[in-house]
C-alpha cells in the first residue's frame, strides 16, 4: 500500500512538470555520509573493544534526475543505496537499505532549499562468520526528507541533509519500532 502512494506521488510530480520540462530532465548522482538512529547491532571484539551499527548510518549513494517544475521549482527523484558495516577477522555484520527519494527543491543561482518523501526498501540487517545468525529483516519504511545545497562549481554541489524514518521487524508487527533518522553532509554531481 505504501509502495503504491509512493508511485503515484511520483506519477503526480511528473503530471506537474510542463511539456517544456521534458527536454530539460537533467542527471543528479551524490555520496553522503550520515549518522544518528538506534543502535541494530553491536560487535565484541576479542580484546574486548566493540563497534555499533545505527539505523541511520552510514554511508549513501544515490542517482536519478531532476525535472524542471518552473524557472524555480525543480523534482529529484533518485533511488540509492545505503549501508552500514562492522567488520572482524571472524566475521561481519552490515544494515543495508535501498532509499527512493522523491524531493521538490526552491532553486536559486547557488543554493536549492526542498524536501519530500523517502522509502527505503529491504532494510535488512545481515550477519556472516561469527555473527551468522544476526539476520533481521524490517518491513519497507516511509519518512521525510530534507535537503540543502550549495553549488561548488558548474556541475558540483556541497549539502547537508536529514532523514526522519522509523523501521519496524517485519516478524513482529506493532512491536517496537526503530529509529532511524539521520543528519548527513553530501557531495555530489548535476547538471545546474
Amino acid at each position: 500500500m505504501l509502495l503504491r502512494n509512493v508511485l503515484l506521488l511520483v506519477l503526480l510530480v511528473f503530471g506537474l512538470a510542463p511539456a517544456y520540462a521534458t527536454e530539460q530532465i537533467n542527471w543528479v548522482v551524490f555520496g553522503a555520509l550520515e549518522v544518528g538512529g538506534d543502535k541494530v547491532g553491536v560487535v565484541e571484539f576479542d580484546d574486548g573493544e566493540s563497534d555499533s551499527i545505527k539505523a541511520g548510518e552510514l554511508l549513501y549513494v544515490a542517482g536519478g534526475l531532476i525535472i524542471p517544475i518552473s524557472e524555480v521549482f525543480e523534482t529529484q527523484l533518485t533511488f540509492g543505496y545505503k549501508t552500514d558495516t562492522v567488520s572482524a577477522e571472524n566475521g561481519d555484520v552490515s544494515f543495508d537499505r535501498f532509499p527512493m527519494e522523491a524531493l521538490v527543491f526552491y532553486r536559486t543561482e547557488q543554493w536549492r532549499f526542498g524536501g519530500g518523501l523517502n522509502y527505503h526498501l529491504a532494510p535488512t540487517l545481515e550477519g556472516d562468520g561469527f555473527a551468522s545468525a544476526a539476520d533481521v529483516d524490517f518491513d519497507n519504511a516511509l519518512g521525510i526528507t530534507l535537503e540543502v545545497d550549495y553549488a561548488l562549481s558548474e556541475n558540483g554541489f556541497l549539502g547537508l541533509r536529514t532523514t526522519m524514518i522509523e523501521y519496524e521487524l517485519s516478524d513482529f508487527p506493532g512491536e517496537d519500532k526503530v529509529d532511524g533518522d539521520s543528519i548527513g553532509i553530501l557531495i555530489g554531481l548535476r547538471d545546474w
